[in-house]
Formats: structure tokens, C-alpha cells, sequence
């Protein structure tokens, strides 16, 4: 029980660091994009 409730925790941090990564990485793209839209 008491194992299954961390790795439930850890999936849930790993889950939040995933969609921060996915944010992050959609807003690089899109600032790249409209960088080489201006230029």
C-alpha cells in the first residue's frame, strides 16, 4: 500500500514536469516561428 502511494506521488510530479516540458518547448516553437516570420 504504502509503496504504491509513492510511486502514485512520483507519477504524478513526472506527469506535471512532462506537460511543463511540453508547454515550454510548444512556446519555443512558436517564438521561432514568428521570429522567422519577422525576419
Amino acid at each position: 500500500m504504502r509503496g504504491q502511494e509513492i510511486r502514485r506521488v512520483k507519477g504524478e510530479k513526472v506527469k506535471g514536469c512532462n506537460q511543463f516540458l511540453c508547454i515550454s518547448m510548444c512556446l519555443l516553437y512558436l517564438c521561432t516561428k514568428v521570429l522567422k516570420q519577422i525576419k
